[in-house]
């Protein structure tokens, strides 16, 4: 670790750059505003229940009859996903292909959908 020059935003941070930990006032107003970001997120994911979503179906979801996706609005690996439940007979939409999914509910981060016929 390269030590601080004096008068650098480095120098006059309150974090403890070697262990990564910051002072607790700080940590609480960071909880507050991640929680703040939450409901933003859901109210903005809220808009999107009873849509029906083109979806690319990108691999098995994490519970059983469960697949996972992004539609237009999800970047890989940085936005949330779409959940997307398997029919009653356990038909999912295969991952490499395209669905159309009915959003059912909004979570804070994703949206939970099923396959739908346009």
């Amino acid at each position: 670790c390269r030590p601080s020059a004096t008068g650098t935003s480095r120098a006059r941070a309150p974090m403890s750059w070697a262990t990564g930990s910051i002072p607790a006032e700080a940590q609480d107003r960071l909880d507050e505003l991640m929680e703040l970001q939450a409901g933003i997120s859901r109210e903005i994911n809220e808009r999107f229940v009873g849509r029906t979503l083109r979806v690319l179906v990108e691999e098995e979801g994490e519970g059983p009859g469960e697949a996972l996706g992004r539609s237009y609005r999800d970047a890989p690996e940085i936005d949330g996903s779409v959940i997307i439940a398997c029919n009653a007979a356990g038909s999912c939409p295969q991952p490499g292909r395209f669905a159309d999914v009915l959003v059912q509910e909004a979570l804070e981060h994703d949206l939970r959908g099923m396959p739908h016929e346009l």
